[in-house]
Order: C-alpha cells, then sequence, then structure tokens
C-alpha cells in the first residue's frame, strides 16, 4: 500500500517542468525565433521589391501611353529654355504622365501656364504661387515611392530649381528618376567617384527645349525630350526610369538630399555614378540607389524591369544609360 502511494505521489510530483525543463524550451523557442525572423524579414522585403517593381512597371506604362498620344516621351523644363520665356517655370516630366498613372485630376489641378513666383513658377515657393499648385506639390503619390525606403513621405528643405541652395520647400518624396544618360550636367557633375576617372562623359546642356535633347546621349535631360525611334540602341537594351533615394549620406538613409520632389525637374540623374554608392553630401553625385540588397531596379524603355546589382562593371553601365552610342549589351 505504501509503495502504490509513493508511486502516486512522485507521479504528481513530476506534473510539474522542472526548471532546467523549463531552461530547455526557452532555449529552443529563442533558436527557432533567431532562424525565423531572417526568413521573416526576407519575405517581407521581396515583398517590397515587388511593390517596387510594379510601381517602375506602372512608370514605364505611363510613359509609352504618353508616346502614344504624342509620339515623344514627356519632357522636363527647368526654367528658362531656348526659345521659351524667361519665367518659364519648373516641372518634371513626372507632372506629364499623371493622366496616365490614374492621376488626371491632379494633373488636371496644376496651372502649368503660372509665371508668378519667377523662377520657380509652376512649382511655387515656400509659401506663394497658385493654391492649387502648392496642394499638388503636397499630394503624395504612392507609385511614385519605394516601401523599402525609410524616408518620411513628405519631405522638407527642398530645392524647386536647379541650383546648390535650397528653396526651403516642402512636398511629397519622389524614388524614381529619369535616365540623364552618361553625362555631365548642371549640378548632376560629380568628379568625387573613387578610382573611377571616366572622362569625356560630355556635358549636358540645360537651354535647349525642343527636339533632340542638346549634347544628352539618356533618355531625359534638364529641357526637352525625345521620341522612342532616337532610342537607336534598341529600347531593351537603354533605361527610361531608375530607383533613386536621395540619400545626403548613405549611412543615414533617412537623411534626404534637396533634390527629392516628385514635381521637381530634378527628377532625373547621370547613371555614370556608381550604383548604391555614397555621396556625402554632394548633390553632384547623387546615383541610381536603393535600399535592396546588392543593386538597384530600373525599367528598359521597352516597359520592362529589371534588377542591376551594384557589382556591375561600369562599361556595361555606360551601355545601358546610353541610346545611341552603338554598344553591344550582353547579360546584365
Amino acid at each position: 500500500m505504501n509503495f502504490l502511494r509513493n508511486a502516486w505521489v512522485l507521479r504528481r510530483r513530476r506534473a510539474a517542468f522542472t526548471l532546467i525543463e523549463l531552461l530547455v524550451v526557452i532555449a529552443i523557442i529563442a533558436v527557432l525565433v533567431a532562424l525565423l525572423l531572417p526568413a521573416v524579414q526576407q519575405a517581407r522585403e521581396a515583398a517590397r521589391r515587388s511593390q517596387c517593381k510594379n510601381s517602375l512597371k506602372q512608370l514605364g506604362l505611363g510613359i509609352h501611353n504618353y508616346h502614344d498620344t504624342f509620339t515623344k516621351l514627356p519632357s522636363q523644363r527647368s526654367g528658362a529654355a531656348l526659345g521659351a520665356p524667361s519665367t518659364f517655370g519648373q516641372v518634371s516630366w513626372i507632372c506629364m504622365i499623371l493622366p496616365y498613372i490614374d492621376q488626371a485630376p491632379l494633373y488636371n489641378l496644376i496651372n502649368f501656364l503660372d509665371q508668378s513666383n519667377a523662377p520657380l513658377c509652376v512649382i511655387g515657393g515656400q509659401n506663394s504661387g497658385p493654391p492649387n499648385n502648392l496642394l499638388a506639390r503636397q499630394t503624395v503619390l504612392p507609385v511614385l515611392l519605394c516601401p523599402s525606403n525609410p524616408q518620411a513621405t513628405t519631405v522638407t528643405g527642398q530645392n524647386g530649381q536647379i541650383g546648390w541652395a535650397s528653396d526651403n520647400l516642402s512636398g511629397a518624396r519622389n524614388d524614381y528618376v529619369g535616365n540623364l544618360g552618361w553625362m555631365n550636367a548642371p549640378h548632376r557633375d560629380c568628379y568625387q567617384i573613387p578610382g573611377q576617372n571616366y572622362g569625356n562623359e560630355g556635358w549636358s546642356n540645360n537651354a535647349q527645349f525642343d527636339g533632340l535633347l542638346n549634347g544628352n546621349n539618356g533618355v531625359f535631360g534638364w529641357n526637352g525630350c525625345i521620341g522612342l525611334r532616337d532610342i537607336t540602341d534598341g529600347t531593351s537594351n537603354t533605361f527610361a526610369v531608375v530607383e533613386n533615394m536621395h540619400w545626403n549620406n548613405k549611412t543615414q538613409p533617412s537623411n534626404v538630399q534637396i533634390d527629392a520632389l516628385w514635381m521637381s525637374p530634378y527628377a532625373v540623374c547621370s547613371l555614370k555614378n556608381p550604383i548604391n554608392w555614397n555621396p556625402n553630401g554632394d548633390i553632384r553625385c547623387d546615383q541610381w540607389s536603393s535600399l535592396h540588397v546588392g543593386g538597384a531596379q530600373g525599367v528598359l524603355c521597352d516597359g520592362s524591369v529589371r534588377f542591376v546589382s551594384e557589382n556591375l562593371a561600369w562599361q556595361v553601365r555606360m551601355a545601358i544609360a546610353t541610346r545611341g552610342m552603338g554598344e553591344t549589351v550582353g547579360q546584365f
């Protein structure tokens, strides 16, 4: 009888975990969490990257639909241009495709003929200009934002014209810029690329408005526009729009440069600067960049989206940046 009672007491005592068993369980759970967390993070980044890809596809489709209507790619305006009044205004190519990315009401809101508040004009000043234009500048467009970018959707201290000093504008952020080509241009002439002094890049003149972009070998410029027919290297070999995080310092991704407004003519950059390189506060060195691991995305002139490695040889990057230099482009 005593034997049965002792066995029952022993079984009753074993109903609870010992401290060692509890620690083992906690350790196992910790190991499982440590194993699963990177996978969860990778899955989330894959979803963000896919959303970013879809945004680029929409922009590529919008550009093609604009071209179908006007037989030209959307034009930029960066102030006074050849044959235009000195108060011509500042506006990005993105404004031109608004009706083709489901933003026709926003396009109709903007007074593109406004010549007040020169030289900013259309984009408006800090607290001046047509109220509708100021409202448009503040409008956040999800299609222009990469979800991997931690920067605020509305940015401050921004520039609305091509220049060094900030115009202290606030407005909605943009993460996608037009391909200026393998060029130097006003405030896009970076000479600090470490160990890579290419030379002979050419200079994109910002005084040309209509017809072929003056001296420009890319797809967009400060002023003017081209047609798909002018991309003689092939639309599947030339990038139209690429990601750009507008870093002031790559080590501080949330610290944004003064050229991040979607409405600003700063929505172009040269592809001669290395992908995901640190500009170190120099606005001239703004470049193709993203928070995606190992590279950045862009949409080609045929509308397809590609991810390009940050370790891509500069000769290949030059080939996919230029529209008519006759290079043979292999796999990239």
